[in-house]
C-alpha cells in the first residue's frame, strides 16, 4: 500500500510528502478484499468553511499546528475499485488567523482525541496566512 499527500496554498507552491498506512487500514483493506467490499469515508465529512476543532464522528482530513488538531472542509472523496484507489480533497480557507501545520491525518470518525479508524497520516511543514486557502489532495493506493 502507498499514499501521498499533495499540499497547496493559492499563490504558493504545491509540495508531496509520502506517508506512513497504518495497520488499522491495512487490516480493514484485507478485510475488505476478502469480502469484496470498498473503503471510503463516509457520508459525514467535515465541513466547516475555515480550520475548526473536528467534528465528532465526521470524517476527512485534520491537520495540526502545535498541540491541536483542525479539521479541513471536504470537498470530494472519490473510490474507484478498478484501480484500489481512493481520493480525498479538501479546501480551507484561513479566516482571521495564520497557521503552520506540521502534520495531517486522514480518517473515518473522528473521536475525541483521533479517529476510530485512521487511514494515513504525514508529517510536513507549510505556512498558511490570513486569507489564504490551503487545498490538500491525499490519495490512497492498494498496491
Amino acid at each position: 500500500m502507498s499514499g501521498e499527500l499533495e499540499v497547496s496554498v493559492r499563490k504558493g507552491k504545491k509540495q508531496k510528502f509520502k506517508n506512513t498506512i497504518s495497520s488499522e487500514l491495512k487490516n480493514v483493506m484485507a478485510s475488505s478484499l476478502q469480502t469484496a467490499q470498498t473503503f471510503g469515508a463516509g457520508s459525514s465529512q467535515f465541513g466547516t468553511d475555515n480550520f475548526a476543532s473536528p467534528t465528532a464522528g465526521e470524517n476527512g482530513i485534520i491537520v495540526k499546528q502545535s498541540s491541536t488538531y483542525y479539521e479541513t472542509k471536504m470537498t470530494s472523496v472519490t473510490a474507484n475499485t478498478s484501480t484500489n484507489k481512493v481520493t480525498f480533497v479538501s479546501s480551507t480557507r484561513a479566516d482571521g488567523s495564520s497557521y503552520t501545520f506540521t502534520e495531517a491525518k486522514v480518517g473515518h470518525g473522528y473521536g475525541s482525541n483521533d479517529f476510530d479508524y485512521l487511514y494515513a497520516s504525514t508529517t510536513f511543514s507549510q505556512a498558511v496566512a490570513d486569507g489564504q486557502q490551503l487545498d490538500l489532495t491525499w490519495v490512497i493506493t492498494l498496491s
